[in-house]
Parts: structure tokens; sequence; C-alpha cells
């Protein structure tokens, strides 16, 4: 049987991977899509990293979830201009 990584250590290369995507990307904005235990661990117990990155990088960095993918994995999704919030939410309405 192998070993289940904790949440802080899957964190710490995830965090590595999205430092390094964000430094190479001229877009604005990424989103970056993860696990859903892992998207919530980040939301709050990673929240001051996101927020550091983002400093450094000038850009926005949003965290969601998809069911699809396994515990360790993340997608990203680049936008080349950041995105309207009221736009999606109508679109969700």
């Amino acid at each position: 049987l192998g070993t289940v990584k904790s949440a802080e250590s899957v964190s710490h290369t995830i965090l590595r991977r999205i430092r390094g995507t964000v430094s190479r990307q001229a877009c604005p904005e990424i989103e970056v899509r993860l696990h859903p235990l892992m998207a919530s661990y980040f939301q709050n117990a990673k929240r001051g990293a996101i927020l550091e990155i983002e400093e450094t990088f000038e850009k926005t960095i949003s965290v969601t979830f998809d069911p699809l993918l396994r515990y360790e994995e993340l997608r990203f999704t680049y936008h080349d201009r950041p995105r309207d919030p009221s736009a999606e939410l109508q679109h969700h309405l």
C-alpha cells in the first residue's frame, strides 16, 4: 500500500507549481483548479501564500475546484484580461 500525503505536504508542491507558472505567464489572471479537498484547504489555510504570490507578480489568482482531479493534481486556465465577476453572476442566474 502507498502512503497518502498530507494536505500541507501536497500544498507545498502545488504552491511551487503555481509560483513557477505565474512567473512565466503574461496574462493578468490565472485560475487554478484543484481537487475539492485541496481547493478548500487553499482557500482557507493557504490564502496568505496565494495573496503573496498575487502581490509579487501583480496577477490575480482564483482557486476553484474540479471533482474530476486527483488529490495532488492541478490545472491552470489563463485569462487574457480580468474577468467581470458581475457578468459571471448574471450568467449563473
